[in-house]
């Protein structure tokens, strides 16, 4: 789900006990935020749960630096600590950054161990940190 910077400015107030679906607009003390996961934490700026244009800076933006390079992290639902919002973590993916200058990163999940050990590329990228390593040379 990528988030729209144009939700709708109407929305339900937020309920606790209530369960959001993805997309799902809310108002919450005079703002307007969006589900982005289905989960249903108190809407703050920086939570990975919701999404809402007024609270957009760059810290929010989901990328990350891994080997030296510059790639989007998508966080897994389970992994929703807004703490934790750029932190690589168990069945995290990244995507889209270069390995080297000539390999690009499709997508890569993280298993465990050190985010910078993708492997080698003798080995596919199989013997790192990652596992359904996607690839383009």
């Amino acid at each position: 789900m990528i988030p729209s910077n144009n939700i709708k400015t109407t929305g339900d107030p937020w309920a606790s006990y209530k369960r959001y679906k993805v997309n799902e607009v809310v108002m919450h003390n005079g703002v307007s935020y969006q589900n982005t996961t289905g989960i249903n934490t108190e809407p703050i700026s920086g939570s990975v749960n919701w999404y809402s244009p007024d609270f957009i800076t760059d810290s929010d933006l989901p990328f990350i630096i891994v080997n030296n390079n510059l790639f989007r992290l998508i966080k897994n639902p389970v992994n929703n600590n807004p703490v934790n919002k750029k932190t690589v973590e168990l069945n995290d993916f990244i995507d889209n950054g270069y390995y080297d200058d000539s390999v690009l990163i499709i997508r890569a999940k993280y298993n465990t161990g050190d985010i910078n050990d993708f492997g080698t590329l003798a080995n596919n990228f199989t013997d790192g940190s990652y596992t359904q390593v996607k690839y383009v040379e």
